[in-house]
């Protein structure tokens, strides 16, 4: 047998890492949005904001022990201080920049990954050859199995058939723990990759509602962008940090492989 290429399963191993890292760091911004959404677009309520006046809480005490015009004005502006609510657009703006370039970071990575996969399957099924640099012409349809078997969509096999049973009990020394076979990676990368593309449309639709990018209706049609709201851009971060479509323990063993 022919020396297996494992550089598509490194690439996958790297790009996972990439997923995580531009997630993190797009989770981290997104996290900072509500609140400097609140401060750069809501008014303070005047009436609420001096309620501290009336009521014998800590704030009237200290007031009464030890006047300060500064902490008067800080009070009466809702505990905000003035610089906060000037600098927060600009803030604002610098951080929903992030959270998109994140989006389209963790985007490419997903799109790349599926390349990676395609390789890894063709490597192992071409028994560790390299594949053609250019695809076949189309060719008569042959049994999974057969010597040079053709693409799964022409022979309505699965890809793994046509892999070869050496192949794919072949254990790979990379990863924690090493020494797993080439059918668990095939396995377990072709999930994480299914996912990334799910969760990717996720980070998409969080970076548009951001961006305020008009949105797709069923028919089809272009729709208005969504107004930004304190409420949904807390739902985006919460969905943002779930991952929901992610399994993380697959994810994770792909992207600590190559640590």
């Amino acid at each position: 047998m022919a020396r297996l290429d494992l550089d598509p399963l490194v690439r996958l191993g790297d790009l996972a890492a990439r997923w995580r890292d531009a997630h993190r760091e797009g989770g981290r911004h997104l996290e900072t949005v509500p609140a400097l959404f609140a401060a750069a677009t809501e008014d303070v309520d005047a009436e609420e904001a001096r309620a501290w006046r009336t009521k014998d809480g800590v704030a009237a005490r200290v007031m009464r022990a030890a006047p300060s015009p500064r902490l008067e004005a800080f009070l009466d502006g809702g505990r905000r201080h003035p610089s906060l609510a000037a600098a927060a657009p600009q803030k604002l703006t610098d951080a929903i920049d992030a959270v998109v370039v994140a989006a389209r970071t963790c985007e490419g990575a997903a799109k790349e990954a599926e390349s990676a996969l395609d390789a890894f399957i063709a490597t192992c099924s071409l028994e560790g050859g390299t594949p053609p640099p250019s695809p076949p012409q189309k060719s008569e349809t042959r049994d999974v199995g057969a010597s040079n078997p053709s693409p799964p969509a022409a022979t309505g096999g699965h890809w793994m058939d046509a892999v070869p049973t050496a192949v794919l009990f072949t254990r790979v020394p990379w990863g924690d723990p090493p020494h797993r076979t080439i059918e668990e990676w095939l396995w377990l990368c072709t999930a994480v990759v299914e996912s990334l593309g799910e969760e990717a449309a996720v980070k998409r639709g969080a970076a548009d509602y951001l961006s305020q990018l008009p949105g797709v209706g069923e028919d089809g049609e272009e729709t208005e962008a969504e107004p930004l709201t304190r409420e949904k851009l807390q739902g985006c971060a919460e969905v943002w940090g779930m991952e929901p479509f992610i399994d993380r323990d697959l994810f994770n063993t792909l992207a600590n492989a190559g640590k």
